[in-house]
């Protein structure tokens, strides 16, 4: 499968960060906070699916891609309800309406050796990394949103499109300039 258009991920959580644009181009991001809602999990679910289908009916993506669900360490039920629905409200918005969207979940600790090298990179591992790239991320949830961009895009996008972030990756870890000189 090759991307034909826009490519949309999310790290999706309450602060949920976003990524978007067409392989051959930079990416824009951002991160949007839901409303809390306490234990009203109707409300949550109609606040993010409300958001959800804006994003995808204003971008019109050809691909999205997600983080899948994880939960470390101490937690509520009410936060494990919240959390595994996202990756659902996503999967049957693309779904619903004719979008016909085309749906990857993506492993984190995949995406984590991909940008950073390290599996088990911390929060602050991926945000470095994004601003050393050159994205002003706000916080870490854009942070992950970019990186699992630029991870779809070695999965599905052209060898040309593969080569821009290798191409970048380069400058990066060898130092602008060096790689000018090289």
């Amino acid at each position: 499968m090759s991307i034909n258009g826009k490519l949309l991920t999310f790290d999706l959580a309450a602060n949920t960060g976003y990524a978007v644009g067409e392989p051959d181009a930079t990416p824009t991001f951002g991160s949007h906070k839901f409303e809390s809602t306490g234990d009203n999990y109707g409300r949550h679910q109609a606040n993010v699916r409300a958001w959800l289908r804006q994003i995808i009916i204003v971008e019109k993506p050809a691909l999205i891609g997600y983080e899948q669900p994880s939960i470390f360490g101490v937690t509520t039920p009410a936060t494990v309800i919240k959390l595994c629905s996202y990756a659902s409200t996503l999967e049957e918005e693309c779904l619903r309406e004719g979008f016909g969207i085309p749906v990857r979940m993506i492993n984190p600790s995949q995406v984590k050796k991909f940008w950073t090298g390290k599996g088990n990179a911390k929060k602050p591992d991926m945000t470095l990394r994004a601003r050393n790239y050159g994205f002003a991320v706000g916080n870490d949830d854009e942070a992950d949103a970019v990186a699992m961009w630029f991870w779809m895009v070695q999965c599905y996008g052209t060898e040309a499109q593969k080569r821009r972030f290798e191409q970048m990756r380069f400058e990066v870890d060898m130092g602008r300039e060096q790689a000018r000189a090289f």
